[in-house]
């Protein structure tokens, strides 16, 4: 029985000891679990602030994009306004040499329609020019006094 009693107490013993160490062992895989999941969330907030930023940088670059583009296509209307006006001089003053309108779309590199479209534009705005230049405009005066109808 002796014996018996020694190898129960030795295995107590060793399994207490398997216990210890595998507390150990858990204990430092813990550890190393939360050190790896401390650098990880680390990493992780370094990049959403790179992202972030780069979020933002390519916000301030489509604006300045954006402004720059208004800008020129400002720029573009406004010439192609101040030059339409000299084109359509150029276009009434060969019709007025009696060019015909396909010769001049040829010419000019243009097409039919287009130079129609700039021959029609100047011819209404000439219109417009002369009308308000030399026609007087109507004006008409309603009765100052009011209708006097006896209420019922």
């Amino acid at each position: 029985m002796g014996k018996k009693a020694t190898t129960a107490v030795d295995r107590r013993a060793a399994a207490r000891a398997a216990w210890l160490k595998l507390n150990a062992d858990r204990a430092a895989r813990d550890a190393r679990v939360e050190a790896a999941l401390s650098d990880g969330m680390a990493v992780r907030e370094k990049i959403v602030s790179a992202q972030d930023a780069a979020t933002a940088e390519r916000f301030k670059a489509e604006t300045a994009y954006r402004a720059e583009l208004a800008r020129i296509e400002a720029a573009e209307t406004e010439a192609v306004a101040a030059l339409s006006d000299e084109l359509a001089e150029s276009v009434t003053a060969l019709t007025v040499e009696s060019v015909k309108m396909s010769d001049i779309a040829n010419l000019l590199g243009m097409s039919l329609a287009e130079v129609r479209a700039v021959r029609r534009d100047s011819s209404a705005t000439v219109e417009a020019e002369e009308s308000l230049s030399t026609e007087p405009v109507p004006v008409t005066v309603p009765d100052a006094e009011p209708d006097e109808t006896p209420a019922a």
